[in-house]
């Protein structure tokens, strides 16, 4: 009799888990704001090659002025960085070490810190929204070019979803 209560109890609680996790894959669909951000193109004019299945996209977003940091900071700290909508995407306004107050017309993204360039005097801030898998489903891409990515974005558990890639003209 214990064995099958503990049984139907575990059994309970996977399908519990399993509930809860398709429940906020939903929430993602309907409560997530669209989020439209542009990558950076390779600046290798020698080696142009299409881009397929799994791609490691450089966001403008996710190189940050030093000046927009408004914090010392170390390797793998949180970054909160506050966008704003410019042009049909997102840009960078501003990038802080605790959790800023927002206004509608801006969303937050939780990164984590990952290096300054000496030579640009850049900093870069690691989403986790940079690898977009199958790329090639969304189109015909080349590494030089500059695309548009669309995303639902949740605040609260800071999920990402692709919805959309679409080359710049």
């Amino acid at each position: 009799m214990k064995r099958y209560i503990t049984i139907s109890g575990l059994v309970v609680i996977q399908v519990l888990i399993v509930l809860f996790l398709t429940w906020q894959f939903q929430k993602l669909t309907t409560n997530g704001v669209e989020v439209t951000l542009l990558t950076k193109p390779d600046d290798d004019d020698v080696y142009t090659y299409d881009i397929v299945d799994n791609y490691y996209a450089a966001f403008d977003v996710n190189y940050i002025k030093d000046e927009q940091l408004d914090d010392e900071v170390t390797w793998n700290d949180i970054i909160y960085v506050q966008l704003s909508e410019e042009n049909d995407h997102y840009v960078v306004k501003s990038a802080h070490t605790k959790k800023p107050t927002k206004n509608k017309a801006e969303i937050i993204l939780q990164g984590r810190y990952k290096y300054e360039d000496e030579t640009t005097k850049k900093h870069y801030i690691e989403y986790g929204i940079e690898e977009i898998p199958n790329i090639d489903t969304y189109g015909q891409f080349k590494n030089t070019d500059t695309l548009q990515v669309t995303f639902l974005h949740s605040d609260k558990w800071n999920q990402f979803r692709v919805l959309d890639v679409e080359k710049m003209k």
